[in-house]
């Protein structure tokens, strides 16, 4: 791994902090005079200003003769010896070394924010996991990692757009589709990789008729991007969709909020396997998910959670093949509902991915002890 830099820290007190720097912007709403800060761990060094702290390191580095992974493992807890806190918020999900830090500093009490779909390698415990929706209880359950608690509030990354945005868009866009598109690779991500092993050629073919359908001029379809416009492979995937789409109908975005926004925009969304195609209950659009396909049967052997992902999910949001009729139907049958009929028939997937966040009811289960 490579470090980047050093992060330099007063030893201090603080009301919250947050560990990994990834996505921290979206706590702030949660952060209304609190004194707090933000420990990057990616990439990047803390390095606490005391005389005290390089002395201590040094007793660590000797303490496991100079192995870097156990080193590794147990900075973090050498740092909180020299900073404190009662709360810490992360949405790094799939470390031990956040499950370490509870068992060394058992009163603090630690909170976990899942950001996207779960794909849970790991057999230790979280503290208190904010989930979507309670599918997490039953995934865990079944990993036998079960949290010590569990608080079901939804998607922080949604509530912060909803304080931002509160009032709904017009609906200009008959089907948008939710790109996929990665370039990860097995030594990236070994997990991830295995999924879209799979997700890449059914995505091809949704793509080709998607295109099909856009050609006969039935529908106003749009393609929302996966990659930002300063991402690394923004200019990969857009060149890649071009291959499908012209530029007009390609939708780029400046930030994730953006993504939101087009949702809203569209009569009906399609998504195959991604946490934003489970955000759409909460917005309560249309919404075709591909967690069903036939194509994604054998990715359930790699990836345990696959199963609950479509457990519950209504079979009127679900796509069971990839064929023009079978997605024309489902579009069809979709417009033809009327708002009341569509949220009533969506209103149980919702409690189990994607409940509405709720800016109250964050702050009272966060600070109530």
């Amino acid at each position: 791994m490579k470090f980047n830099k050093f992060f330099f820290i007063k030893p201090n007190r603080f009301d919250i902090i947050i560990i990994d720097d990834l996505h921290s912007k979206l706590f702030n709403i949660l952060l209304k005079n609190k004194k707090f800060i933000v420990i990057p761990i990616r990439n990047s060094i803390p390095i606490i200003i005391d005389y005290k702290f390089i002395l201590s390191l040094f007793h660590l580095i000797i303490k496991f003769k100079f192995n870097f992974k156990k080193i590794k493992k147990n900075y973090l807890s050498l740092i909180f010896k020299f900073i404190k806190t009662k709360k810490i918020f992360t949405f790094y999900e799939n470390t031990d070394r956040i499950n370490l830090l509870k068992k060394v500093y058992p009163y603090i009490n630690f909170y976990t924010f899942p950001n996207g779909l779960r794909v849970p390698k790991y057999n230790y415990k979280h503290d208190n996991l904010i989930s979507w929706g309670s599918i997490d209880l039953e995934i865990d359950k079944n990993i036998l990692s079960k949290s010590n608690n569990y608080h079901i509030l939804g998607s922080l990354r949604l509530l912060n757009y909803k304080e931002l945005y509160p009032s709904k868009f017009v609906k200009t866009i008959d089907i948008l589709y939710i790109s996929s598109f990665s370039t990860i690779t097995k030594t990236d991500n070994k997990n991830i990789y295995s999924i879209h092993k799979y997700l890449r050629p059914t995505e091809l073919k949704i793509l080709k008729i998607l295109s099909s359908l856009n050609n006969s001029k039935k529908y106003r379809i749009k393609i929302l991007m996966k990659n930002l416009l300063n991402d690394t492979d923004f200019k990969k995937e857009y060149l890649y969709l071009k291959n499908f789409f012209s530029d007009e109908q390609i939708l780029t975005k400046k930030n994730y909020y953006d993504s939101y926004k087009f949702i809203e925009k569209s009569k009906i969304t399609i998504s195959l396997l991604s946490a934003l195609g489970i955000e759409c209950l909460s917005l309560n659009t249309r919404i075709l998910l591909g967690f069903t396909l036939n194509e994604f049967k054998k990715l359930a052997k790699t990836w345990d959670a696959l199963k609950y992902y479509e457990k519950y999910l209504n079979s009127l949001i679900c796509l069971k093949l990839i064929d023009t009729n079978h997605i024309v139907n489902k579009i069809n049958l979709l417009n033809k509902l009327t708002d009341k009929e569509y949220l009533e028939a969506i209103n149980k997937s919702k409690y189990f991915y994607s409940t509405k966040p709720e800016k109250k009811k964050f702050i009272k289960i966060i600070y109530e002890n």
